[in-house]
Parts: structure tokens; C-alpha cells; sequence
């Protein structure tokens, strides 16, 4: 087994732990719910981000690669991907961006009360709810229509997590593109782009 395998199985099964553990109402997201709007709270001054992204990037093309299906909300890794996991409240999948160079797509979806940008980005700070290694918090960005929180972060020595999530439907969404440290930083936004444009949402 490839250590990319063995990173995405390892964080499924993370993930599967801490969803199971009832802290917070963290549990598997059902497949639908009513969309309300985002309640805010005030972020701190490392957190808050210095400007919003609203557009998307049309050079990108979304990416055209397997599907990761969770109820209702979905996302499409790249073309070289195929799915290594496959649960009622996460999917995730691995592949080539040419190269040499590979990576993997997450998409988890959890049920939680309503819950502000940064509440939610807190959420995805396991296993203990402190900030990652190599946090730095990104401006915000769009998935669907709601606005999302983004940061990337060190995932050991060689590869680095785009994390994108937000409290969508009385669920709790969380993308994560993970991707080689020494891809060029134009190719990992690209990447990240062309998963984020393929979000969708029953809610």
C-alpha cells in the first residue's frame, strides 16, 4: 500500500473516530436538511482573513474525475483519481496530477448545529482542536453559494492540506485537497480551483 493510500485510509478512519465520539453532535451527516443562513461570530485577529473571494477563476476547467457522493453534496476529483474510500458521511480518493507528483480529494459531511465560518473551521482541527502545522488561514471562498472558510496546512514533510469548509444545510462540509509540497504554487491553486468549482448541494 502507497503512503498516500495509507494517509487517506488513516484519515478516514480519523475521522470515522472522532465523528463517532458524540463531542459537539458530531455525527454522520443524513442525506438531506433545510438551508439556512450562516449566523456570524467574531473572528479572532490570526484568523480573520483579508479579503473575500467571490468569483471563480474561469481558466480553470472543474475537474472531470471520479465523483465523491455523501447524501446530497458532492465533488469531483481529477481526471488520474479513483475512489479509495467510500462511508455514509466521507469519500475520499487518490491519483496522479502528472508529473510523477500525487495526491488525494476528501469530502466529509457531519451533522452539527449551526455553526459560524470559524466554528466550523475549528471543527476540522482534529484530532484535539488546535491549529494545524503550518496553518495559515487563506481568504474565503465560495462552494455552492455560501460562503467558505480556507486554509492550508503541513501534512507531514512532504505534502500540504487545502482545507475549504463551512455549515451547509444543517451539515457540516469539509473539503480537502491534498497535494506534494514542491507542486508549484499556480498548479496547487489550479487543482484546488478545479475541485472546488464541481461543489454541490441538496440543501
Amino acid at each position: 500500500m502507497s503512503g498516500r493510500r495509507r494517509s487517506f485510509v488513516v484519515l478516514a478512519a480519523l475521522v470515522l473516530t472522532v465523528s463517532g465520539c458524540g463531542g459537539g453532535g458530531e455525527s454522520p451527516r443524513p442525506s438531506s436538511g433545510e438551508s439556512t443562513a450562516t449566523s456570524s461570530e467574531s473572528p479572532s485577529a490570526d484568523e480573520t482573513p483579508t479579503e473575500t473571494t467571490t468569483e471563480t477563476t474561469p481558466e480553470v476547467e472543474p475537474a472531470d474525475g471520479p465523483v465523491l457522493q455523501v447524501g446530497s453534496y458532492s465533488i469531483s476529483a481529477p481526471r488520474r483519481f479513483r475512489i479509495n474510500n467510500d462511508t455514509t458521511f466521507a469519500d475520499s480518493a487518490i491519483g496522479s496530477f502528472g508529473n510523477r507528483l500525487s495526491g488525494g480529494v476528501f469530502l466529509g459531511v457531519y451533522q452539527a448545529d449551526q455553526l459560524s465560518l470559524d466554528e466550523a473551521m475549528r471543527r476540522s482541527w482534529r484530532p484535539d482542536r488546535t491549529k494545524p502545522p503550518g496553518f495559515e488561514r487563506q481568504p474565503t471562498t465560495v462552494l455552492g453559494s455560501r460562503t467558505a472558510y480556507y486554509y492550508t496546512a503541513r501534512d507531514g514533510s512532504t505534502y500540504i492540506d487545502h482545507v475549504m469548509g463551512m455549515w451547509d444545510g444543517a451539515g457540516l462540509v469539509e473539503i480537502r485537497v491534498n497535494v506534494p509540497r514542491i507542486m508549484p504554487a499556480e498548479q496547487q491553486r489550479e487543482v484546488v480551483e478545479s475541485v472546488r468549482l464541481t461543489y454541490s448541494s441538496g440543501s
